[in-house]
């Protein structure tokens, strides 16, 4: 259900865990281009994978819980950690880091601002709040579907709302946001969540980025433009956003963003050993 990278030495790495949403499954390319920075990156499988959840009201985030006290108890990482996800991964990363103190730096990467009904989630086997709409509100671009104006048209209401000004004084955020997300209405779901920061005082321990142009599928440099996809889990084509060129441009920028905050947040981490004599050489 996990696969962690870290170095082999002696001394601290700052630590991460990386999550992703309900495609699925364990995804570790995140993890392991992280870790090559140097970081200690526990991947982190949670629904439709092997023996856990294939129904997403089985999800628990006591779970999430769990990880977070095996990686930092580990002899090489931080006491406090980082954490990634995207999409309802991102939704996932902004909970735990309002209700598990262990949490340091938190990346949300396109996400929502509360549970969505076909999403809903427990802890300590009590349901969060999910919030409902109208899926008359659920609209096609191209003959294929844009769940953004779906979750856009969702009331917020305090009932739902993911409480983020609640989280500890010194877990600090950045919101990564694709600036043409059609699978979410991520850009306002940051905006709401920064400002409920602001008006709690907090405004220094958040950060929103806005990714020009980019789709709601923001993968680490060089991962090929999807805009478009079938996801199992709806049993339909989902339409993504972003343009070849934006998403490349933006791809770079987030990178780079996450590198500088989990750097600043986790301490820098260490360098890594020279590869120069590892390969021999070779006649090709």
């Amino acid at each position: 259900m996990v696969v962690c990278y870290c170095l082999h030495f002696t001394g601290k790495q700052p630590a991460v865990i990386d999550i992703f949403g309900t495609g699925g499954g364990l995804m570790e390319h995140r993890a392991a281009l992280l870790s090559s920075k140097g970081f200690a990156v526990l991947s982190l499988a949670y629904f439709d994978y092997k023996d856990l959840p294939k129904n997403m009201d089985e999800l628990e985030l006591n779970y999430f819980e769990e990880a977070i006290d095996w990686l930092s108890s580990l002899p090489n990482t931080s006491d406090r950690l980082g954490f990634i996800g995207t999409s309802l991964g991102a939704s996932i990363a902004v909970l735990a880091g309002i209700h598990y103190p262990k949490l340091r730096a938190v990346v949300p990467i396109n996400g929502f601002h509360m549970l969505d009904s076909f999403n809903p989630m427990k802890v300590n086997g009590i349901p969060f709040h999910t919030a409902s709409g109208d899926l008359q509100h659920l609209d096609l671009k191209d003959g294929i579907l844009r769940y953004s104006s779906f979750l856009a048209s969702i009331p917020t209401s305090e009932e739902t709302i993911f409480r983020i000004e609640t989280c500890p004084k010194d877990t600090y955020w950045h919101f990564l946001t694709s600036g043409d997300d059609q699978a979410c209405c991520s850009e306002k779901s940051a905006r709401i969540l920064e400002k409920r920061l602001i008006d709690a005082g907090k405004g220094d321990q958040v950060q929103v980025s806005i990714l020009k142009n980019t789709g709601h599928l923001l993968e680490p440099p060089y991962m090929p433009h999807c805009e478009k996809s079938w996801h199992k889990h709806v049993g339909s084509y989902m339409v993504w956003g972003g343009d070849k060129y934006n998403q490349a441009k933006g791809q770079e920028d987030m990178w780079n963003k996450l590198i500088a905050f989990f750097s600043d947040k986790l301490g820098s981490p260490p360098a890594l050993p020279p590869f120069s004599g590892a390969f021999k050489k070779s006649s090709l």
